[in-house]
């Protein structure tokens, strides 16, 4: 027989912490995704005052653009312990095999909830800069296309030349991202860290796995896929979650070893 390889060993870690316990899953991913829908509806209110309020769409533009990304950057950071006690609930569900709904809302005690909101903001400024880096080929594109070829708004070419770029901007924002890989899951275990402590640790172990965590990631390429066509987001998402979760912890058990180990053989034979 042959033997798995280890993101498919992983990924059937993943089922299986998860067997019995989609319907308490799909439930949790749900709830994790209202921060978006509150937004969206949020930003469509706001939306519609605007236009009844100005009459002038230029100005319409320029005050939406003024008030809904600020709205939406302070709701995302708000809300954003949700998500943190979602990384916790599916982490704690592969070490210990059972889901709590109850870690959702984890974050939302009075002193872990300002923890959390550090941590994240800290992350936050961490990617501002990488990601307008990586956006910045495909804005400037749409930027030169919109001013000197508006005709060339509705072509194939220009749609699909820029589905492309934003794509690929998507892609190395992820692989970017990658080297905080880890930051989530030990944040989840540990709040007592600080923010700083815990990122530079986390990219410690990526710079040890950076390869397997790419591995694992992408070895979930044709279940995205599929999730677009056939498979529903709601199982999908649980167990892309679940596997990385899975993933994070035996990586970060192997890096441990590696700093344990070393020193303790090293001082049984002095």
């Amino acid at each position: 027989m042959k033997a798995l390889s280890p993101q498919a060993a992983v990924r059937a870690q993943a089922r299986d912490a998860l067997k019995n316990q989609w319907p308490t899953a799909v439930i949790a991913f749900v709830i994790a995704l209202i921060p978006l829908y509150l937004i969206d509806g949020l930003c469509t209110a706001i939306v519609c005052m605007i236009t009844s309020l100005i009459t002038d769409e230029a100005l319409q533009k320029i005050a939406a653009d003024l008030i809904l990304y600020p709205v939406m950057l302070v709701m995302g950071l708000l809300l954003s312990p949700l998500f943190n006690g979602m990384i916790r609930l599916f982490y704690r569900n592969g070490t210990e095999g059972r889901l709590n709904i109850r870690d959702l809302i984890y974050f939302f005690n009075k002193d872990r909830y300002g923890r959390a909101l550090r941590f994240n903001l800290s992350f936050a400024l961490r990617m501002i800069i990488p990601v307008i880096l990586f956006f910045l080929p495909a804005m400037i594109y749409q930027v030169i296309c919109q001013h000197f070829e508006s005709d060339f708004l509705n072509s194939v070419i220009y749609i699909d030349c820029s589905f492309i770029l934003y794509a690929l901007s998507v892609m190395l924002v992820v692989l970017y991202s990658l080297k905080y890989f880890f930051a989530f899951t030990i944040f989840a275990e540990d709040q007592e860290q600080s923010a700083g402590e815990i990122f530079r640790l986390s990219k410690r172990i990526n710079y040890q796995f950076s390869g397997s965590a790419v591995k694992l990631l992408f070895s979930y390429t044709p279940w995205i896929l599929l999730c677009m066509t056939i498979l529903p987001i709601l199982y999908v998402g649980p167990y892309l979650i679940q596997g990385l979760c899975i993933g994070a912890k035996w990586m970060r058990a192997s890096y441990q070893e590696t700093v344990v180990y070393p020193v303790s053989y090293a001082r049984e034979n002095l």
